[in-house]
């Protein structure tokens, strides 16, 4: 037992067998993991650290949901999805006691994780299960435009010596800075010798990008490329030239120029699309994605000839691919709805390993020098961090711990030297109300994201990481008197939508592996499940008389379809079998939807489906609503929102300018009458490149 001193177990612990670790809301015990949602895992660390000791349910309310108003349903929730865990019996139990009338004791051993225990306290670069993270913040969606500028955001180099190699990695670093550039950096690779890297380089709103080779002894780099939108570099394996792809708005094509510069040459006939390339490891054939396909595809460059490497299902596509170093696996993502697997795939195809299921996000990987681990950063834990794991999915991921990252981002790796992207973001909230010019009303220096108006337009809910991981936040419509609802502490809270009423609030929430649609007072409260655990459900939206609840879901294990639920709870029932993004009901039993991976809108009753709009574009998917006036969507060519009849079609422009909207995400709201309009705008993006060195 501990004694009465309060020690921090936030590191990691173990209880009854569970090596328990809070930062990544995960339980540890033979290979198996249990995943255990953000506030009970809080109560569980706060009764851990008081072992022994009678802990009072007021001490716990006070402390655990300070500012937000709970019922004691919210506590009991926790005691007993515990016990559920540790399969503890109240009546007789062996981890967490009631003692009646005062609160709760928890009365099995702790152990506190020394330095030499196989998942110890925190040391630098230390590989086990129970490190600190390296972000300190929570990342909000990586795409901020055009889907060609998926990968544009800042990058950290950081140089460890027999990184991944080991389970104790050296344990201090030097840092300096090697760009100060005003932009964002990206894509990193390194030479095969490990000297140098090139990368791509987007200054601000420039609709172009640029492919930049730095020698790490020069203080200059070698402009290689500019005028074009070029991504995805990818140094040839003897080093002589750079593959990358030079992207138009409808594909790209496979381009290689030499490393000292020169006249840049297509190295493939067929567009592909901007998915990110590689190299085989004798440089006679690329891995792309080609356009058209969702898939994967291993080309030689000498016939031309194309060898798919994976199908995913309908609705996803598979990207960056990464082969092995002894050539014989190719490390990929496979992503749909903003839901991410890391996957593994043999070189020459076949059947597909997934390493990591259920992300909400994974930036990049790379592969470990041996083989056997894969690098990659993700914000599976409520903050973007870098993570190991396992190539075969046999061990669950442990998070690394490193020189000090905002908000790590791709990976690439060459000997001891490790590229990963850091991200800084600024979102903000901007008004327009009767067609006046926009205001800014809800502002930070992270990101504040999400709008929601309520039916009068005098309330806005939205989702901020402003006190740590996304959480639901309402405001007046002019961003005055804040007030957080939510305190889930992990992965992100998204897409809130009020009800015909304005008393609640739908919004998705990701408690545990999968996305469950909850509905929330108003005024504050407990949120309450809605859906079950079944599938990825989201984007949910009320009917047009408030008593159930559209949102699209995966849980038939398909695209992701449109289902219906009564709004206080029940057995959803299937709707439409479309794949659609979000759907809205317009009229009874009429829908207007959009349709993933698709520009449009369309028009859905129980016997047919109608084209009704070439907008919004597929980025912009998650960005309408409907008015009593008509439906709100982006025109980013035009550089305004538009106001579309649902009927005819047509569009009218509205005031609110598109200028810098957040994309793949919910971005647009309104009042009912849609006289009052916000949107989400990604008001700022920089990054620089920094290189840190082992202490010698």
């Amino acid at each position: 037992m501990l004694d009465s001193v309060h020690v921090s177990l936030s590191d990691g612990f173990r209880i009854e067998g569970w090596t328990v670790v809070p930062k990544a809301h995960e339980m540890v015990r033979h290979g198996e993991t249990a995943h255990v949602e953000p506030k009970p895992m809080e109560v569980l660390v706060y009764l851990a650290e008081r072992a022994g000791q009678t802990v009072r349910r007021d001490e716990l309310m006070d402390t655990l949901w300070s500012g937000v108003v709970v019922t004691d349903h919210a506590l009991n929730r926790c005691i007993s999805s515990l016990r559920r865990l540790f399969a503890d019996d109240p009546r007789a139990p062996r981890v967490i006691e009631t003692i009646p009338k005062a609160g709760y004791r928890l009365i099995a051993p702790v152990e506190i994780l020394s330095g030499d225990s196989a998942a110890a306290s925190p040391v630098a670069f230390d590989l086990s299960p129970t490190v600190s993270p390296v972000a300190l913040s929570v990342a909000p969606p990586r795409r901020i435009g055009w889907p060609a500028l998926a990968a544009l955001g800042g990058v950290l180099i950081v140089a460890v010596a027999g990184l991944i190699l080991a389970t104790r990695l050296p344990p201090e670093t030097v840092t300096r800075s090697l760009t100060v550039a005003l932009g964002v950096e990206s894509e990193a690779d390194w030479n095969p010798a490990g000297t140098q890297i090139v990368y791509v380089h987007h200054e601000g709103t420039a609709h172009h990008t640029r492919l930049l080779v730095r020698d790490l002894a020069s203080d200059a780099p070698l402009v290689l490329t500019e005028g074009h939108m070029d991504l995805s570099p990818a140094w040839s394996p003897d080093g002589t030239r750079i593959a990358f792809l030079r992207c138009s708005e409808t594909a790209c094509r496979v381009v290689a120029v030499p490393v000292l510069g020169g006249e840049p040459r297509q190295l493939l006939d067929m567009p592909v699309a901007s998915r990110g390339l590689d190299w085989t490891t004798d440089g006679t054939a690329l891995l792309v994605s080609p356009k058209g396909s969702s898939g994967l595809a291993s080309v030689d460059l000498r016939t031309g000839h194309s060898t798919l490497l994976t199908s995913p299902p309908d609705g996803t596509h598979d990207s960056r691919p990464r082969l092995s170093p002894d050539g014989r696996t190719v490390a990929f993502l496979r992503q749909a709805d903003g839901q991410a697997i890391l996957a593994t795939v043999p070189a020459s195809g076949g059947d597909v390993t997934p390493v990591i299921q259920g992300l909400a996000d994974i930036p990049g990987v790379a592969w470990s020098r041996d083989g056997r681990r894969l690098l990659f950063s993700s914000n599976r834990s409520g903050v973007y961090a870098l993570w190991s794991a396992d190539a075969r999915g046999r061990q669950p991921a442990e998070r690394l711990t490193g020189p000090a990252v905002r908000d790590p981002g791709g990976v690439a790796l060459a000997g001891d030297r490790l590229v990963v992207e850091d991200w800084l973001y600024e979102i903000n909230l901007w008004r327009s109300t009767e067609g006046t010019e926009a205001e800014r009303v809800v502002a930070s220096t992270l990101w504040d994201m999400h709008p929601a108006l309520s039916p009068d337009g005098s309330r806005l809910a939205f989702v901020s990481n402003r006190t740590g991981p996304p959480e639901l936040w309402t405001a007046d419509a002019s961003g005055q008197n804040p007030l957080r609802l939510t305190s889930f502490g992990g992965p992100s809270v998204e897409a809130p939508h009020w009800s015909p009423d304005g008393r609640e609030i739908a919004f998705v929430a990701r408690p545990g592996r999968t996305a469950s649609v909850f509905v929330l007072s108003a005024a504050g409260g407990t949120p309450r499940q809605v859906t079950d655990d079944a599938g990825d459900d989201l984007y949910p939206r009320w009917s047009l008389d408030g008593r159930s609840l559209l949102f699209t879901s995966t849980r038939d294990g398909g695209p992701a379809a449109i289902w219906r639920i009564p709004a206080s709870g029940g057995a959803p029932r299937l709707e439409r079998a479309l794949a659609a993004r979000v759907a809205e009901e317009i009229a009874p039993g009429v829908l207007a939807l959009t349709r993933t991976g698709r520009d449009g809108l369309w028009v859905s009753s129980a016997d047919s489906l109608r084209y009704l709009s070439a907008l919004p574009a597929a980025t912009d998917a998650a960005s309408w609503l409907r008015t009593e006036r008509g439906l709100i969507v982006p025109d980013r060519k035009a550089g305004r929102l538009v106001l579309i009849d649902p009927v005819s079609g047509t569009s009218t422009p509205l005031a609110m300018p598109t200028e810098r909207l957040s994309a793949d995400i919910p971005a647009v709201a309104a009042s009912r009458e849609g006289a009052s309009v916000v949107i989400s705008r990604t008001d700022r993006v920089e990054a620089d490149l920094m290189l840190a060195t082992p202490v010698e």
